[in-house]
């Protein structure tokens, strides 16, 4: 790992973007339905507006990243936008009012984390140090939810204290304000000509994006991504409904980020010796191993916890390596603008679909007002990600009929 004052300050950026999202993703669909008391409908229509966001954001930055502003400037400039809308939204409790902030919050920081992948990739000079780089954003998830979950939604005695859990948006709020200021002085890796006159048409990130290996890679992956929008929709509520108090819904999903810590430690490795294909389908299996141990577990504390583990390293496997992949057929102009765009693709379409269709799937299951049948609701997520993994294996078995995706150059 490099001790660079580079690889360090953008492991402080990853730590503290990773931090923010981290205080409201896991708990939002519990926070809407049990403290506002949305439907699942509502509240599903609200987290799906980070995935319609997804459909405009990128798109708009891959037209201003580096072209029309730095990556860095606009990264800081979003993040504090985000931030102070969050902090609205910590004062919301109406539907429609929350909608519209929300979807407004949501279109402002639906790019940072492809920008943030897009500076990383910018300033390291071996690709493979990504996952070194990566992983501290997955220690900020984890910082955040055992000083929130644990110590902060308990009092004094450890008495649970749910009527603290709207202090996680202030939370948010307060990190994407503190890193967009930060991120101010990061320095610019693209110098941009002022005297030119900008091309306002990403030509040559849609021509990377146009390659049907590229294509064929966004379409598994927006396929992939439909299940973990599935699981950060369900899993605060379906721990809940198995008996897991608030106060430790967060630390328990924190569990699912330690051994994302470790197979980012390892990643480097594992791609040089297996191949990015093989990782890839190893993330996909440990993702149908989540949905079959919250299936066929019994509902016990250590199957649901089990299952909660199994999310760091199907994530990791998988779409960190993905990112990887990427960035091996792009260049440093059109990188911002690759990255960009293939967020749109499957973030913007499988985090749309994932969202929408997990709250109307949920009311769907519902036995009563205060019971869901997720037997049924997990086996959604089960079936696409069986199919995710077939598709790994012809793509292995097969590499040049299905999935022609080259081995990614490690140096610039």
């Amino acid at each position: 790992m490099s001790s660079s004052p580079s690889h360090f300050r953008l492991s402080a950026v990853t730590f503290f973007l990773y931090f923010g999202f981290g205080a409201v993703t896991p708990i939002l669909g519990l926070y809407l339905t049990d403290r506002l008391h949305f439907t699942g409908k509502q509240s599903g229509l609200i987290i799906s507006a980070s995935a319609l966001s997804a459909l405009v954001s990128p798109l708009v930055c891959s037209f201003l990243a580096d072209r029309v502003i730095s990556a860095e400037r606009l990264f800081s400039l979003l993040l504090l936008g985000g931030g102070v809308l969050m902090g609205a939204l910590y004062r919301t409790t109406e539907f429609w009012p929350f909608l519209l902030l929300y979807l407004l919050y949501t279109v402002t920081v639906g790019a940072t984390g492809s920008l943030s992948n897009a500076i990383i990739f910018h300033k390291v000079t071996d690709r493979r140090e990504f996952g070194s780089i990566r992983l501290w954003g997955t220690l900020g998830w984890i910082a955040v939810a055992l000083a929130f979950g644990w110590f902060w939604l308990r009092g004094t005695g450890g008495k649970p204290m749910p009527e603290r859990m709207p202090d996680a948006l202030l939370l948010c709020a307060l990190s994407m304000i503190g890193l967009g200021l930060y991120s101010l002085t990061l320095p610019a890796s693209v110098q941009l000509d002022r005297n030119a006159k900008p091309e306002f048409f990403p030509r040559a990130a849609f021509a990377v994006l146009r390659r049907p290996e590229v294509m064929g890679l966004a379409f598994l992956t927006l396929v992939a991504n439909f299940t973990d929008r599935t699981y950060y929709y369900a899993a605060a509520i379906f721990l809940k409904q198995n008996g897991v108090a608030e106060s430790n819904v967060m630390p328990m999903m924190s569990l699912g980020q330690i051994p994302e810590v470790l197979a980012m430690l390892f990643l480097g490795r594992m791609t040089a010796r297996l191949g990015l294909i093989r990782v890839m389908l190893l993330g996909a299996l440990f993702n149908v191993a989540r949905y079959a141990f919250f299936i066929f577990g019994g509902g016990s504390c250590a199957t649901l916890a089990l299952g909660v583990l199994m999310h760091g390293f199907a994530y990791t496997f998988f779409f960190a390596t993905v990112f990887i992949l990427l960035d091996g057929m792009t260049q440093r102009e059109s990188r911002a603008g690759v990255h960009q765009l293939f967020t749109l693709a499957y973030s913007g379409v499988g985090g749309l679909l994932g969202s929408w269709g997990a709250g109307a799937f949920l009311d769907a299951c519902r036995m009563d007002k205060a019971t869901v049948n997720f037997h049924l609701f997990w086996s959604l997520p089960f079936a696409v990600a069986v199919a995710v993994s077939l598709a790994l294996v012809a793509a292995w078995l097969f590499p040049n009929r299905f999935l022609r995706v080259p081995q990614p150059e490690t140096a610039r």
